[in-house]
């Protein structure tokens, strides 16, 4: 019972640490992404940068809840 429960947490650990990865990843993308969009880009070009690192964050945003639902 303990070596059951013992591994449970362990699982539980390890499945908190993904998703605090998978979090993270797009969050620091889009927190680089404004930092330099201005940065030598013309306004169109730099639109369509944030368009794309939004888009990949609302993508990476449902991993989560996913993995919850298991």
């Amino acid at each position: 019972m303990a070596e059951h429960t013992g591994k449970l947490i362990n699982n539980q650990r390890h499945l908190l640490e993904d998703l605090s990865h998978e979090l993270r990843t797009p969050l620091a993308r889009l927190d680089m992404a404004v930092e330099h969009v201005g940065q030598g880009l013309q306004p169109d070009e730099a639109l369509q940068r944030l368009r794309g690192v939004f888009c990949d964050a609302g993508a990476g945003g449902r991993y989560p809840d996913a993995g919850l639902a298991e």
